[in-house]
């Protein structure tokens, strides 16, 4: 979901009307028949779509066709900002409508913008231990790079992606608790669920096979020291590998995953046993 500013600014009320009236370009209804999804409340903040459209009717966005439907007039096609419809269909949490009008520069494209944002943000969700969030801006910016046809760029965030997504941080707190006798040790154990890959990393990672070098993911383990890394570097190059080449195995990958985190959990009696 974009991130609006709280006082609703020009940039962010722009926003929800390119948004808003697109929709209303690409499905064609009467004031009668008109359905708005339900998550134009929560994404949009519109508590009131049909009164949003009758304002948009009245302003002369919209009219009313001769076969009955609403269509958009000029002025209506006119106010759609295409880099508004990207940062909707993007989807990302952690830049706001605002911040973006105010860092992009004439000449730069959505892609380059977005990315340069978004790489901003890094350092304060690292500093925070939020790896969920650099795990997701990493994939968002691979992502833009893919786009704009920078694939190697694309490719060492993707891997970045990754290296986070199966790195066991989400264990993290249950080790630790078990280590300093907070968390019993049925609970550390059962804290891990599975080795599973985001999809969206899995298909990137595919679909630009042809860029995977293994020292990438070498200079990743050097560039981003964690807390925990459950799979080693040979064992992150060998799953990277199979993801980009279609030969992933659930079965095997599990087994690994397991052997992998059981590991660390015996890491943890030791730590405990010497505390």
């Amino acid at each position: 979901m974009m991130q609006r500013s709280d006082n609703k600014s020009r940039d962010w009320n722009a926003y929800v009307r390119s948004v808003f009236l697109r929709y209303v370009a690409d499905h064609p209804a009467t004031f009668q028949t008109a359905y708005f999804p339900p998550f134009f409340q929560r994404e949009l903040d519109l508590s009131d779509c049909y009164g949003y459209l009758r304002r948009m009717h009245r302003q002369g966005y919209v009219k009313k066709g001769e076969n009955g439907c609403l269509n958009l007039t000029d002025r209506g096609r006119q106010a759609i900002r295409e880099d508004d419809l990207r940062l909707f269909d993007l989807a990302d949490p952690y830049v706001s409508v605002t911040e973006y009008d105010r860092k992009k520069k004439d000449g730069a494209s959505f892609e380059e913008t977005m990315a340069s944002l978004l790489l901003g943000k890094l350092p304060r969700m690292k500093e925070d231990d939020n790896f969920i969030a650099v795990r997701d801006i990493h994939l968002d910016v691979a992502a833009l790079l893919e786009r704009s046809g920078q694939a190697d760029a694309a490719m060492e965030h993707y891997l970045t992606a990754l290296y986070y997504d199966v790195s066991g941080l989400d264990c993290y707190e249950k080790l630790t608790g078990y280590v300093h006798g907070r968390v019993k040790r049925s609970a550390a154990k059962e804290a891990y669920r599975g080795l599973t890959v985001r999809p969206e990393i899995a298909d990137g990672l595919r679909r630009l096979a042809e860029h995977f070098r293994p020292e990438t993911v070498e200079a990743i383990f050097r560039a981003e020291p964690i807390a925990i890394t459950m799979l080693s570097r040979r064992d992150l190059i060998a799953l990277a590998e199979d993801l980009c080449h279609g030969t992933y195995d659930y079965n095997t990958w599990q087994n690994r995953g397991e052997k992998a985190y059981g590991k660390m959990l015996e890491q943890a009696d030791r730590f405990r046993k010497e505390k």
